[in-house]
């Protein structure tokens, strides 16, 4: 997810959609919906990249649910 996915969210329902466009399955799926409570999405704080590895480079999603620990 980059700032700009991030910051172009919409809001649908009281909640913020994410559009992200580059993920591993894009090409079978086209591009996820992330949604986002109006309290996380104001607490996150964006810079660069959402999510980076500890050198900076971009995060795979499966590492992202993994930390997260998502079912």
């Amino acid at each position: 997810m980059t700032v700009t996915e991030y910051t172009g969210a919409r809001i649908v329902s009281n909640q913020h959609v994410v559009s992200v466009a580059q993920h591993k399955t894009v090409h079978c799926y086209g591009s996820v919906k992330i949604c986002v409570s109006v309290t996380h999405f104001a607490q996150l704080f964006v810079s660069g990249n959402v999510f980076l590895t500890w050198n900076g480079s971009l995060c795979p999603v499966s590492h992202v649910e993994q930390s997260l620990n998502w079912k």
